[in-house]
């Protein structure tokens, strides 16, 4: 197994990947799907976190060190769906809330214990009525289309 290499490392010119990683980060900066195309190795933290902010359902292909907080709320609020890579632990509030803020489709991904705590604050029930309210019309759309 290869060390890990850090950002910093990898944007010295004398690093001998350094072309390498920098063609990369460029290709997940115009489309976060690239970033299946990095190396494990050649993945860090920023390029992570580049792609998941021009994609965010990418998370995926993220590795499990790599998802922290700050990069799955940065996913999340790309793309709602991308809630569902999210690791358990950090579903937290804010986390699920901008994810159905995006997209009302998030809330099957929400666990129960953040929808009962939301439930209790006047603010967030607002939201998840109004968001429920567009999930329900989405899903009787689907099946009875409105003519």
């Amino acid at each position: 197994m290869s060390k890990q290499l850090s950002h910093q490392e990898l944007l010295d010119t004398k690093h001998p990947r350094h072309m390498e990683y920098t063609e990369h980060l460029k290709q997940v900066t115009r489309n976060g799907y690239a970033l299946d195309d990095v190396p494990s190795e050649l993945k860090t933290t920023s390029i992570c976190l580049t792609a998941v902010t021009q994609y965010g359902y990418v998370l995926d292909s993220v590795p499990t060190k790599y998802r922290t907080e700050e990069l799955c709320l940065a996913a999340v609020t790309q793309c709602g769906d991308a809630l569902d890579y999210v690791p358990e632990t950090l579903k937290t509030t804010s986390i699920c809330l901008a994810a159905i803020r995006q997209n009302e489709y998030a809330l099957k991904h929400v666990p129960n214990s953040i929808l009962i705590q939301a439930l209790k604050s006047s603010q967030e029930l607002e939201l998840l009525k109004q968001k429920l309210d567009d999930y329900s019309l989405s899903l009787t759309n689907s099946i009875i289309p409105i003519t």
